[in-house]
């Protein structure tokens, strides 16, 4: 594992350069999307441990911290979903460049899902998406933690700000009409899947849709000590052909 810093100087991101193991690399790469909120925090050692298992199968990946998130420069109150946003692509092209690949895949869990579908849909150089548990639309996540106030209020999660800007950028946040501009190899993993998930895959015919019971890396509810790693979830990641 190789920390870095990468992205302009008023956007600098913290993030963890996987490269492939051994010889005979792939040259596959894999930018990895987080969540928001208690779900990173939850997910972290499952996607630490996804980034080591998939570098035994020959994929390269990088790991990070939004703007404004984690270890990376800013405040809370600086994190959009546009910068973040910015920030998935920032880190395509970081990718690229420490491992020498041309193209890259984008592996997004929960609302990094969301990210990774819009960044996928809008570059030539990402040659395959793999969704964990994504979020169908930004409402679930105002839902998830009942911010149901006045959109002009702030609202506090986990000691996280949730500005009105930031709401409102998750109201209109709908990863099935991103998908519509989106035709390339996708896999759907789904430990918790819903009618929204199952729908998004009937409605797409490229999707590979797969339900998988396994532990949520990102749920907070209660386990007790230490998370158990999704490993069926992981070996379904680092084996598919894309």
């Amino acid at each position: 594992m190789i920390p870095l810093l990468f992205g302009p100087e008023a956007r600098r991101k913290y993030g963890v350069f996987q490269p492939a193991i051994g010889q005979g690399s792939k040259g596959r790469g894999v930018v990895i999307c987080d969540g928001l909120f208690d779900e990173a925090v939850c997910a972290h050692r499952a996607l630490r441990f996804a980034a080591g298992s998939m570098a035994e199968a020959r994929w390269s990946s990088l790991r990070f911290d939004y703007f404004g998130t984690g270890d990376s420069s800013g405040d809370t109150g600086d994190f959009t979903l546009a910068g973040a946003l910015a920030d998935a692509h920032d880190a395509v092209d970081e990718l690229k460049a420490s491992a020498g690949l041309a193209s890259v895949y984008l592996l997004g869990l929960r609302l990094g899902g969301a990210l990774a579908a819009q960044v996928a849909a809008t570059r030539d150089d990402v040659r395959g998406l793999l969704l964990w548990d994504p979020l169908i639309e930004g409402e679930e996540v105002l839902a998830r933690y009942d911010v149901s106030g006045p959109a002009d209020e702030s609202a506090m999660i986990e000691g996280f700000s949730l500005s009105p800007g930031l709401q409102d950028e998750l109201r209109g946040l709908s990863v099935e009409r991103t998908l519509a501009a989106y035709a390339g190899p996708l896999l759907m993993i789904c430990t918790a899947a819903n009618d929204g998930h199952r729908r998004l895959a009937a409605g797409h015919s490229h999707i590979d849709f797969r339900e998988i019971e396994a532990p949520e890396a990102w749920s907070n509810t209660a386990l007790g000590g230490m998370r158990p790693i999704p490993s069926a979830v992981v070996n379904e990641l680092r084996e598919w052909p894309g």
